[in-house]
């Protein structure tokens, strides 16, 4: 399976009040009873590296970090990673160098890797009841939940402020070993992945090439691992380990208030039969 991915809750000590007891609750409330692998941190200096691909990230972003603290990020992004920030302008604008105050940008984050982010477009004030819950969002997420309804419960105002930037029918599924392609199922394209790919030396894991074993080399070990998984798919389950779906191919945006050692992927929703509902 692919390699531990983890949740960054970057805290700060001068921050106080609500924005504190959100990152506190989203670790010990959420995350660590879920037994995700998480990097909790409380001191002045920004986290910037994790010894595994990211998943999440929260933090006070540039209010502790200070500017272009998105590019000094130096995260391996897990597909479906998504961003949570309390800054007042991380949404306003997604034009490269349109930092207002100084503030990370939602389209940074997705231009480097991530896959979904919420922001505000103005001031919001700093509040539970003005900016998403992250304890919310993500509890939701890890409880297959879309990003919608995540991003939709976790947000008590009803607000043009608060925005939602990515796929709202993403969800986190778990992985199903011998998925290269990350379609949620394993089927033939992932037999000829790892066939077209036979021999090839990657170093460590590559899913997409269907190196599978963490051997770095695609062989006949993960041959096996798509033949013993051949035609399984992935269905939703209580606290998976992630792997999000988005139901699009470009991302879309939703606004008005509306990643442990499990892998997280890509699953493309079929477009609904006519008459079907879609939820």
């Amino acid at each position: 399976m692919p390699g531990p991915q983890y949740f960054v809750v970057d805290d700060d000590p001068g921050a106080a009040g609500t924005q504190a007891d959100l990152m506190s609750e989203l670790v010990n409330g959420v995350l660590l009873p879920a037994g995700k692998n998480t990097i909790y941190d409380t001191s002045p200096q920004d986290v910037t590296t994790a010894p595994g691909s990211v998943i999440g990230y929260v933090s006070h972003g540039s209010q502790a970090a200070g500017p272009d603290y998105v590019d000094r990020l130096m995260f391996d992004l897990a597909p479906g990673a998504v961003m949570h920030t309390w800054e007042s302008f991380n949404a306003f604008s997604f034009r490269e160098g349109y930092n207002l105050a100084g503030q990370g940008l939602a389209g940074e984050w997705l231009a480097n890797g991530g896959t979904a982010a919420l922001g505000h477009v103005q001031e919001p004030k700093a509040t539970r009841t003005s900016v998403a819950n992250e304890d919310i969002l993500f509890d939701m997420l890890l409880n297959g939940y879309t990003l919608a309804e995540a991003a939709w419960s976790a947000t008590a105002q009803l607000s043009f402020v608060n925005t939602v930037v990515g796929d709202p029918l993403m969800t986190f599924r778990p992985w199903v070993v011998g998925d290269t392609n990350l379609d949620g199922d394993v089927g033939f394209d992932d037999l000829n992945t790892v066939l077209g790919n036979w021999s090839t030396q990657t170093y460590t894991y590559n899913i997409q090439v269907g190196e599978l074993t963490g051997d770095g080399f695609v062989g006949i070990d993960d041959l096996y691992k798509v033949l013993d998984n051949l035609q399984t798919s992935s269905t939703t389950t209580s606290n998976a380990d992630a792997v999000p779906e988005p139901g699009s191919v470009s991302a879309m945006i939703i606004t008005g208030g509306l990643c442990s050692t499990g892998g997280i992927r890509y699953r493309r929703h079929k477009p609904p039969k006519p008459l079907e509902r879609c939820l």
